[in-house]
């Protein structure tokens, strides 16, 4: 991830009202990405960080009300594994090792207003509430899929994407998933997605990126897998087995670059295996 990832997650807030009507924003929130903590923070991670805490630091010169979220992604297959290796528990591996993340952005003077876990009860709860909401609006089924993953990446790949058959990132075998699990109707929202994009192209941002979503969007969508039924290290929602899988911390892309492997079922509504919600990218087999 490089700075004008960071920069584009930045969210102009409410705004204001001045004279002639014209709206001029005077909040403004940004967050880093929520880092996995499967392993201690690298340079990589302290490169975003600072972008962010740079961009930060101007708005806030400039007088703007500035929110600047950090925070650790706690769930995932690949947590999980960490802390299996390491002979504790997940929950314990993540109190472990998060201290040594807030160490180093402190030993760093970062300016971060707030730090999320997602292991925390103010992100699980919201988590339930917003994975309860989208089932009691039919805008999720239960079906299958099938995809190459990579563990590392916690992102699916197709066949063509492979390096010699390895993630074309790490360079390590990808694992063959087939799982029963949640799908969210993103396809279902195509026509809306568009309409929003036609009258308010601000909504995407940055604004070289526009065209691009578009002709993603009027690709196609594929329906998104939101749940994960191999592994428990998750947030449990209410009602659902397999249990789903959302996230609520960081703003989450409106469209996904690649919907997590291929769904081979139609809705059904048969209970499945029981499954956790694993904090996945957006890319991957469960959102952020």
């Amino acid at each position: 991830m490089d700075a004008d990832f960071v920069a584009a997650l930045a969210w102009p807030g409410h705004g204001r009202t001045v004279d002639g009507g014209a709206a001029v924003k005077d909040t403004f929130y940004i967050t880093t990405p929520i880092y996995y903590v499967n392993d201690l923070p690298h340079i990589g991670h302290a490169y975003t960080t600072i972008a962010a805490d740079a961009l930060a630091r101007w708005r806030r010169a400039h007088g703007d009300k500035v929110h600047f979220l950090t925070g650790t992604d706690e769930h995932g297959q690949k947590v999980a594994r960490a802390a299996e290796q390491n002979g504790v528990d997940p929950q314990a591996w993540t109190d472990r090792i998060v201290e040594r993340w807030q160490q180093v952005w402190e030993q760093l003077d970062i300016s971060n207003d707030d730090f999320i876990r997602t292991t925390q009860e103010r992100h699980t709860v919201p988590v339930q509430h917003l994975a309860s909401r989208i089932k009691d609006a039919g805008d999720i089924y239960l079906g299958s899929y099938e995809g190459l993953y990579c563990v590392a990446c916690e992102q699916f790949y197709t066949e063509a994407e492979l390096v010699d058959g390895n993630c074309p990132i790490h360079g390590r075998p990808v694992e063959k998933v087939v799982e029963r699990n949640w799908f969210f109707r993103l396809s279902k929202y195509a026509d809306r997605l568009l309409e929003l994009y036609r009258e308010h192209p601000e909504f995407v941002r940055p604004a070289g990126r526009l065209n691009e979503v578009i002709a993603f969007v009027e690709g196609g969508l594929e329906d998104l897998s939101i749940s994960r039924s191999t592994f428990d290290w998750g947030v449990p929602v209410p009602g659902t087995r397999p249990r789903s899988s959302t996230s609520g911390s960081t703003p989450c892309p409106t469209t996904s670059p690649r919907p997590g492997g291929t769904p081979t079922s139609s809705a059904s509504t048969a209970p499945g295996p029981p499954t956790s919600t694993s904090s996945a990218r957006t890319s991957s087999g469960s959102t952020r």
